[in-house]
């Protein structure tokens, strides 16, 4: 019998391994698996804690705060963050980080 699940990038059906929130449509083969899978949604994840954190610098202006957000994200794209352990080289490239950002934060994902 056929698995009803295939890898996201090759579609193979033998050899998968299932990503840590069991989403289906995130399967992938361990031929295909390089270790980056999930980073981009824990990417998105600290931009949100980031933004909560610099929501409530009541002490900063406006300007302040986005500073400080602005940095707070390249500090984890330069894999300097102990927030989280990725970096830009640990973020596919054809994934819109925009488009996953707004589908989070809307909750269409």
């Amino acid at each position: 019998m056929e698995s009803k699940y295939k890898c996201i990038k090759c579609e193979s059906t033998s050899n998968l391994l299932r990503p840590a929130n069991n989403d289906p449509d995130k399967i992938i083969c361990k031929e295909c698996y390089d270790g980056r899978e999930g980073k981009e949604e824990e990417f998105i994840a600290s931009i949100k804690r980031y933004i909560q954190y610099w929501e409530h610098q009541n002490d900063r202006s406006l300007k302040e705060k986005l500073e400080g957000l602005a940095f707070s994200i390249l500090v984890v794209l330069d894999g300097m963050s102990g927030d989280c352990n990725l970096s830009r080289d640990d973020l596919d490239r054809d994934i819109m980080l925009h488009d996953l950002f707004y589908e989070e934060a809307n909750g269409k994902k």
